[in-house]
């Protein structure tokens, strides 16, 4: 809890919670006991290229960070 998650050049934050909105800042400070998964969705690009950060919390609810994530 309170670790801030933060994406170099995120497009936008998808709140899982019910009636949420996308948000454009770049960071979730998680509130409780979670897991972080980064989806790189094109893995080998040269450049750069989209990205997932997900967080899923104890209690179900999801935050997405899309993004744009470095060549690797």
């Amino acid at each position: 809890m309170g670790t801030t998650i933060d994406l170099e050049n995120p497009s936008a934050i998808v709140d899982g919670a019910i009636g949420a909105t996308s948000a454009t800042n770049n960071k979730i400070v998680v509130t409780e006991p979670s897991y972080l998964f980064l989806l790189d969705l094109d893995p080998g690009s040269f450049f750069a290229h989209p990205v997932k950060a997900i967080v899923v919390g104890d209690s179900g609810q999801y935050r997405i960070i899309q993004g744009n994530g470095c060549p690797g």
